[in-house]
C-alpha cells in the first residue's frame, strides 16, 4: 500500500557490564509475541491512540551501529514487511517478528552477534499508518518518550526471562534520541568531527561535508562515502611546529593516525563506506579537494613513496616503524652501495589494518631471505631532516 506511512523507534536496553553476556539469538516466534505485547502494553499507558496504528518489531536485539546505518535499514525492513503484509486497505496490529532457524524474514534484521559486546543493546521497532496519524504519533514520540518513556517493571522481567540477561535499565527512545546519545559520546572521546560525518550519512547524504580533526586530517563526504586524506609523515612533519623535537613528531603522528583510524573503524560498523587516500599536501578546502583529488578507484591496502632514487642492486635494510597502540605505522626500505652509502630509500605504509600482512609480506620478499629487518619498536626519525629514516644501529656492516 503506497498510502502507509511509518516512524521508527526502539527500546534501548542498558545491561549489566559486570556479567557474562548471554547468548543474545533472535527470539522464536512465540517468544517475539510475549515481547511484541510486552511493549505493546506500555506504549498503550503512554500513547492510548496507539492501538489505531500498526506496529512491527523484531524480536532480536542489536548493536547501535547496526540501528544508525544510511537509509536506516532495520526500521525500514520493519516497515516493508508491514506493508507487505497487508491487503487492500490498512489493518493495525502488532506484528512481532521472530527467527525460523536462527534467521529473521529479511536479511537486512539479522542481527550482527559479533557487536553484541554490550552494555546498550537495541529492540527496534516501527509504527505504521496512514500519513497524518504517523505524523502526529512522531511529534508524540519525540515528547513522551523523553518525559516518561522507562519500560515497565513487566516489560523489565519479560526481557530478562527472554534473553537471559540481567537488565539495568530499559527506555523507548525514538531514533534521533539514540542519534543524539551517540553525537555526545563521539563529543565526549574529543571526535565531534565523526558525528558530523555520520549525521551527513543518515540524514544528509546528497549532501558534501568537509572536517579537519585537531591534528590537522581533512575527511570529507561525498557521494555517499568518506573519504579519509592520508599524509606520509616526511609530509606531515614537515608542516608541524619546527621546535618539536623527533619524540614528540612521532607522538603526534601516531595520536593523529589513531583519530584517523578510528574515524575508519567508526564509519565502517556504522555501514559508511570509508576510503582511505593517500596525498602528500593536505588540501584546505573541500573546493580544492574537488579539483585534486584522483579517479576513484578500489581501496588500496598499502602505499609508498620513494624518498632516495637509485639502484637497487645493494645490501638491503628493512626498519619497521612501530607505535605501542598501532602496531606498524610505516617501512623504510634502505639499499647501500659497498662504500655503505644509502642509494634508494623507500618508505611503506598500510592504508587500513588489513594492509599489514600483505606489506609483511612484501617485506620479506625483498629481503628475499636475507636477515635484514630492524625493530626498534619506535618511528625512527632523522632529526635534523625530521623525516623517517632506517635504523641506524642495523646499516652495513652491521647489519648482517
Amino acid at each position: 500500500m503506497s498510502d502507509i506511512s511509518s516512524v521508527g523507534a526502539l527500546l534501548a536496553i542498558e545491561i549489566d557490564p559486570t556479567e557474562q553476556m548471554p547468548s543474545l539469538e533472535p527470539l522464536g516466534r512465540e517468544q517475539a509475541q510475549q515481547l511484541g505485547d510486552a511493549v505493546t502494553a506500555d506504549l498503550a499507558k503512554m500513547m492510548p491512540d496507539v492501538r489505531s496504528l500498526g506496529m512491527a518489531l523484531s524480536a532480536a536485539v542489536y548493536d547501535q551501529t547496526q540501528i544508525l546505518a544510511p537509509g536506516f535499514p532495520v526500521h525500514s525492513a520493519l516497515a516493508d514487511l508491514y506493508r507487505e503484509s497487508l491487503g487492500s486497505a490498512f489493518q493495525p496490529y502488532c506484528m512481532a517478528l521472530g527467527a525460523a532457524g536462527g534467521h529473521l524474514p529479511k536479511p537486512a534484521l539479522d542481527p550482527a552477534l559479533n557487536r553484541l559486546t554490550g552494555p546498550l543493546l537495541i529492540v527496534p521497532w516501527v509504527l505504521t499508518g496512514p500519513p497524518e496519524q504517523i505524523q502526529a504519533a512522531s511529534q508524540e514520540l519525540e515528547q513522551v518518550l523523553v518525559e516518561s518513556g522507562q519500560a515497565s517493571a513487566a516489560t523489565a522481567l519479560v526481557l530478562n526471562q527472554l534473553f537471559g540477561f540481567n537488565l539495568v535499565h530499559a527506555q523507548y527512545l525514538t531514533s534521533n534520541d539514540l542519534a543524539a546519545m551517540l553525537s555526545l559520546q563521539f563529543a565526549n572521546v574529543g571526535l565531534p568531527e565523526l558525528w558530523d560525518l555520520l549525521e551527513a550519512a543518515l540524514y544528509a547524504p546528497d549532501e558534501d561535508r568537509w572536517t579537519v580533526t585537531d591534528c590537522g586530517s581533512r575527511v570529507a563526504y561525498m557521494n555517499e562515502h568518506v573519504e579519509v586524506l592520508f599524509q606520509p609523515f616526511n609530509a606531515w612533519a614537515a608542516g608541524a611546529d619546527p621546535t618539536l623535537e623527533p619524540a614528540e613528531l612521532a607522538s603526534q603522528y601516531a595520536a593523529c593516525l589513531r583519530s584517523q583510524r578510528q574515524i575508519t573503524v567508526t564509519l565502517n560498523a556504522h555501514g559508511v563506506p570509508v576510503r582511505v587516500i593517500p596525498v602528500w599536501d593536505m588540501p584546505e578546502s573541500l573546493e580544492q579537494w574537488r579539483e585534486t583529488r584522483p579517479e576513484r578507484k578500489p581501496q588500496a591496502m598499502h602505499w609508498h613513496h620513494v624518498a632516495l632514487d637509485g639502484p637497487t642492486d645493494g645490501p638491503v635494510q628493512i626498519t619497521q616503524h612501530t607505535d605501542p597502540e598501532l602496531g606498524s605505522v610505516a617501512f623504510t626500505v634502505a639499499w647501500q652501495d659497498a662504500a655503505g652509502e644509502l642509494t634508494r630509500v623507500e618508505h611503506h605504509y598500510p592504508l587500513v589494518p588489513q594492509g599489514v600482512a600483505p606489506l609483511m609480506n612484501k617485506m620479506q620478499e625483498i629481503c628475499d631471505g636475507e636477515r635484514c629487518f630492524s625493530y626498534p619498536g619506535k618511528l625512527v626519525i632523522n632529526a635534523a631532516s625530521r623525516t623517517l629514516t632506517v635504523d641506524p644501529d642495523a646499516l652495513a656492516p652491521n647489519w648482517h
